[in-house]
């Protein structure tokens, strides 16, 4: 085996990590080769050095090879911190309820460390829908991710990674007022149904509909948070070595045996005749005379059996710990919402709803206070709850309208299922919210058919909601139905579905260059 591929193996499986066979589901074998060759062949070398760099590429990952001959259906191993990204299910992207356009019922705990982009239609707990742009931020995340252009060291503690391996890797304090601000992030949702360019989103004020901030106070879900750094770094110095220990006796047994080099030889001419489209047939085909091959070499078997399956198995089940201690950590944070009211009047179901005499629809915004907290369920489901208090911000419209406009209280369990590759693992989301309106939810009493109508009272919510990821690309699918038993505006029992997508930035920054 090439030396600078066994070196590249030992690299990878020090700083990587590894996942049980149950847990995903089985794709296709040598992914990482197959790559590696198509970009050899796109380079159009003369023959010699060609079949050079693709016997290589051929050699380069050792691990690709143990699995495949020892269970073709073997997972490979990726880099920890990007999975423990990419599986997050806590993040809020867009909108909460209150928003004319939004596919969540409740708030979940944490948001983009980053950048967060959200467009999504129809409203939920308002009886005006619309479409909604919502971009989220955290200013001293974004500073930090351009200074250090890496995912490691942009996150919540300051990384200073070691020259080699024999150095210890060291966490420093960041400062004071970096601490506080990195645990802040900020928002603002732009309705462009509304303005005079409606249907064009312009940004602006006529189609601003609320804005608002988010406060870590409890959030250790960050896998590059410090409390877990000397944790996973363990990782990759015990169970990480032991894997690396593992590959370089296979490739010490693979290089003594009989026939090895010839049919390095021969792979390395077969691929450098294919075609783009039959790189893969033409590799496979391959592996299976390899397969023939090892088996009649019963110690090399034995070192993929004995040694490096076990290995890989250990790192495996030592990071699903790892990721599971990540993942079930409490987390608690506070939001504040501004939510313009802007309400769109007329013929309803229920008759023409228009506002008392004296009254406009310069009506008083709304703030929203909101405390929500988050934690491990059953299995590898989360529950989130939100307690809040809505109050009409600015002049009242009236002397015998009270100060609160509602209190709200809910929960959500949101249900991982299995993953589908390359596609990624799906979100099913269950959720209640109780919402009783202590005034009027306009800050007025609204007229129907030119009678005059209360509005307060209760108003129950439950939602079903399926979040699906496109890849790892950071970009999501919320779609979800909603039933309530009336809206803010009309005492009819309600059922809508929501639709939107999101991205977030973390996931994307997150991956391996």
């Amino acid at each position: 085996m090439r030396i600078s591929g066994l070196l590249l193996v030992l690299l990878v499986a020090a700083t990587c990590y590894g996942q049980p066979h149950t847990a995903v589901p089985t794709r296709k074998p040598f992914s990482k080769t197959i790559s590696l060759v198509q970009q050899t062949k796109a380079l159009n070398l003369p023959e010699a050095q060609a079949r050079g760099r693709l016997s290589q590429a051929i050699g380069s990952n050792l691990l690709e090879w143990a699995e495949y001959l020892a269970d073709p259906g073997a997972q490979a191993l990726r880099p920890f911190l990007s999975e423990a990204e990419q599986k997050r299910i806590d993040k809020q992207v867009g909108n909460g309820a209150g928003s004319s356009g939004t596919t969540s019922l409740l708030n979940k705990v944490s948001v983009p460390s980053l950048i967060g982009l959200a467009v999504e239609n129809g409203a939920i707990t308002q009886e005006t829908s619309g479409t909604t742009i919502t971009f989220r931020a955290n200013p001293a995340g974004i500073i930090n991710a351009l200074i250090n252009h890496d995912y490691l060291t942009s996150g919540p503690a300051k990384i200073i990674l070691p020259a080699t391996r024999a150095q210890q890797i060291r966490i420093e304090e960041t400062d004071l007022w970096f601490r506080i601000l990195n645990k802040a992030s900020f928002w603002a949702s732009f309705d462009t149904s509304k303005g005079p360019n409606a249907g064009t989103f312009t940004a602006e004020r006529s189609q601003l509909t609320g804005y608002g901030g988010h406060y870590d106070i409890i959030n250790h879900r960050d896998p590059r948070h410090k409390i877990y750094l000397n944790l996973w770094f363990q990782l990759r110095d015990g169970a990480g070595e032991r894997v690396a220990d593992s590959l370089t006796a296979f490739a010490a047994a693979i290089n003594k045996m009989d026939g090895y080099d010839s049919w390095i030889a021969d792979t390395s001419a077969d691929l450098f005749a294919a075609s783009t489209s039959d790189i893969e047939a033409r590799l496979m085909a391959r592996a299976e005379v390899l397969q023939t091959l090892v088996n009649s070499h019963p110690e090399v078997l034995a070192v993929i059996r004995t040694q490096v399956i076990p290995a890989v198995n250990e790192y495996a089940k030592s990071r699903v710990d790892l990721l599971n201690k990540v993942s079930k950590s409490f987390t608690l944070a506070f939001d504040y919402t501004n939510t313009r009211q802007v309400v769109t009047l007329g013929n309803t179901d229920a008759g023409i709803i228009t506002l008392p005499p004296g009254v406009t629809n310069a009506l008083p915004d709304l703030g929203n206070f909101l405390l929500t907290a988050s934690g491990h369920f059953i299995g590898q489901s989360e529950i989130t709850a939100n307690f809040s208090g809505t109050r009409f911000n600015g002049r009242r419209p009236g002397p015998d309208i009270g100060r609160w406009r509602d209190v709200q209280g809910g929960f959500q369990i949101d249900v991982p299922l299995p993953e589908i590759r390359p596609v990624g693992r799906s979100t099913l989301t269950f959720s209640y919210l109780y919402l009783n309106l202590l005034e009027e939810p306009l800050g007025a009493k609204i007229l129907v058919n030119g009678v005059e109508e209360s509005r307060k009272g209760v108003i129950n919510f439950g939602q079903a909601r399926m979040d699906f990821p496109i890849g790892s690309t950071g970009m999501h699918i919320p779609i979800s139905i909603t039933f309530s038993n009336r809206t803010e505006l009309i005492k009819e029992s309600d059922v809508h579905g929501n639709i939107g997508i999101t991205f977030d930035i973390d996931k994307l920054f997150s991956k391996e260059r």
